[in-house]
Order: C-alpha cells, then sequence, then structure tokens
C-alpha cells in the first residue's frame, strides 16, 4: 500500500483563518479515512518563498517515507 501524505501549510492565525479551519479538519478527516497521514503547519522551518517552501516540503516527507505528497500552501 502507498504511503500517502496530505501537507498543508499556512502561517496565520485561526482568525485570520476563519472559515479555512473548517476545509482544515475535513482535509485530516479526509486523510484519516483513507488511511493517509495529514499535517498543519504553522511554522516554516525554512525561511523561503511559498513556492520554493512547497518543493521543500514534497521532498522532506518523500526522504521520510512517503510514496505520495499533496502540499498546499497559500501563495499571497
Amino acid at each position: 500500500m502507498r504511503k500517502v501524505a496530505i501537507v498543508q501549510f499556512d502561517d496565520r492565525s485561526d482568525q485570520e483563518l476563519g472559515p479555512m479551519q473548517v476545509l482544515i479538519a475535513r482535509n485530516g478527516d479526509y486523510a484519516k479515512m483513507h488511511g493517509y497521514h495529514h499535517e498543519f503547519l504553522r511554522q516554516a522551518e525554512q525561511h523561503l518563498p511559498p513556492y520554493w517552501y512547497k518543493v521543500y516540503l514534497v521532498e522532506k516527507y518523500m526522504r521520510s517515507g512517503f510514496d505520495v505528497v499533496a502540499c498546499w500552501i497559500p501563495m499571497r
């Protein structure tokens, strides 16, 4: 079975996220239902532009043993 990760990053506060919090929770429920790993990150490990941070996260999760990584980062 393929090991799948759904990774989301957003450094905004809960108040700033507003209704997005419901979607984040829904993604977590979807991942759990299918046996996927879901992670919502609030702090960046690297100081990179969002598009390069996405590449960093995909590589990090693939190196840690995931076969498929879906990564979402807001482009602001």
